[in-house]
């Protein structure tokens, strides 16, 4: 099943994997047996689920990497539910064992970033180009692995002088950065469509709107919201 799997996207073979092909009902009926009795298939069981994923995204998971990536989705999980755990209980008690163990500042603002309301709405989307809810590769890969706090490359030197660690975190707000202003245009044109879409005229980066330091918004709505 893996290896055609590998044949599809990365974000469409993780939602497959994740909410279809009946696992979502497999994993109802094993958490409804008295299956407590041969631990060892669910060993096996998750096993070979956990190298699928490994396979899917091309990382490598982590004990703790795997037990965040068996959480929900809404306490900063991936929804990937096991079948030997009581998903409420088990997910309150494992979240609270990850935040005890995180070592850094960055690690606990992950998990809290993660348990957002909207932090996950992109791991429920369904994986359709025609709507813009498909994720590219590398796109959906390196989003998960931002959210799991799993080694995304390789350490290197950037550009700018900085050194960048295996987890590639410091991309993400570097200036020199090549995502980076790629980044913000496709956040405005989303709000610039958004408002189109409501009914509200708007453009994006109005001339003659500087402020005093130079700098000008990135749009402007042509009515106002207020008398």
């Amino acid at each position: 099943m893996t290896n055609r799997l590998l044949l599809l996207s990365r974000h469409s073979a993780f939602f497959l994997i994740c909410a279809s092909i009946s696992i979502p009902r497999l994993i109802y009926f094993l958490r409804c047996s008295p299956t407590w009795r041969k631990m060892s298939l669910f060993e096996k069981y998750d096993a070979k689920l956990k190298s699928s994923l490994e396979a899917i995204l091309n990382i490598s998971l982590s004990r703790d990497v795997w037990l965040q990536s068996s959480l929900l989705v809404k306490i900063g999980g991936l929804g990937k539910t096991v079948p030997f755990a009581a998903s409420n209980l088990y997910g309150k008690h494992t979240l609270f064992d990850l935040t005890i163990s995180t070592n850094t500042a960055e690690d606990k603002a992950r998990l809290l970033a993660a348990q957002c309301m909207t932090s996950g709405c992109w791991l429920n989307a369904l994986p359709f180009p025609q709507l813009g809810t498909h994720m590219f590769g590398q796109t959906f890969r390196i989003s998960v692995v931002i959210r799991l706090g799993a080694v995304v490359c390789q350490p290197y030197r950037c550009p700018c002088g900085a050194a960048v660690s295996a987890m590639g975190l410091h991309s993400l707000a570097c200036k020199l950065s090549r995502g980076r202003i790629s980044r913000h245009d496709a956040l405005n044109n989303d709000m610039l469509q958004a408002l189109r879409t409501t009914g509200v005229p708007c453009i994006r980066e109005p001339p003659g709107c500087s402020r005093s330091d130079g700098k000008r918004p990135d749009g402007q709505t042509l009515v106002p919201w207020t008398r």
